[in-house]
């Protein structure tokens, strides 16, 4: 009884033992696979931090320059590694059946104004057709302000040539203005001395004559 007995605490002593031993790879195995999905997790806000990041500071060198669509194409191709092409409005080309392509319309207004295909040898995902979007709705309203401010320039320039020309046509007329009066003046003036001197010579014949 007991060896019986004894038997059946070692079986005790082993079953909690192996249960704790068990008990002890499950945690470390969450703490491992907790730790790796932190890791991962960290990984990805960083990668998406960097990525922002670069957008920001690509949305910064395409505002206000010139060519904002090729710009926006060329920086389109460094941001997500991709060939980038600049499409008319309403073009789609057919794509490959192994080629990995996304379309990106350029809107101004509701209107489509041009669009934006990439294309590389990875699959593009959800996150790379938002961040895309973005890139291209930004690039379309920089553009529309660019024409716009094109637009202003040039009135601008063709106000200030009417405004020349104003100008240059005033002072031609009060030139030829002054030199009228000029003209009119030394007229009268010959007219009056001439006036004078038939009023001296009449004179100095009544006088003659009464003499």
């Amino acid at each position: 009884m007991v060896a019986v007995a004894v038997g059946s605490q070692l079986l005790t002593f082993a079953g909690l033992a192996l249960t704790i031993a068990l008990a002890g790879v499950v945690a470390a195995f969450l703490i491992v696979t907790e730790r790796r999905r932190h890791e991962a997790a960290e990984r990805e806000l960083t990668s998406e931090a960097r990525f922002l990041e670069s957008l920001v500071e690509t949305m910064g060198s395409i505002a206000g320059g010139a060519e904002v669509l090729e710009r926006t194409r060329q920086e389109a191709e460094r941001l997500f590694e991709a060939r980038a092409l600049l499409l008319g409005p309403g073009e789609r080309p057919r794509q490959a059946p192994a080629e990995n392509a996304i379309v990106i319309p350029l809107r101004a207004h509701e209107e489509e104004i041009g669009a934006l295909r990439l294309t590389r040898q990875r699959p593009f995902d959800r996150d790379d057709v938002v961040r895309a979007t973005v890139l291209a709705d930004f690039a379309a309203r920089e553009h529309e302000n660019a024409q716009l401010l094109g637009d202003a320039r040039v009135r601008e320039a063709e106000r200030s040539r009417l405004s020349d020309q104003l100008i240059t046509a005033e002072q031609d007329e009060r030139r030829r203005l002054a030199g009228l009066d000029q003209r009119a003046a030394a007229r009268m003036i010959g007219e009056t001395e001439g006036d004078v001197g038939f009023v001296r010579h009449a004179s100095f014949l009544s006088c003659f004559s009464k003499n």
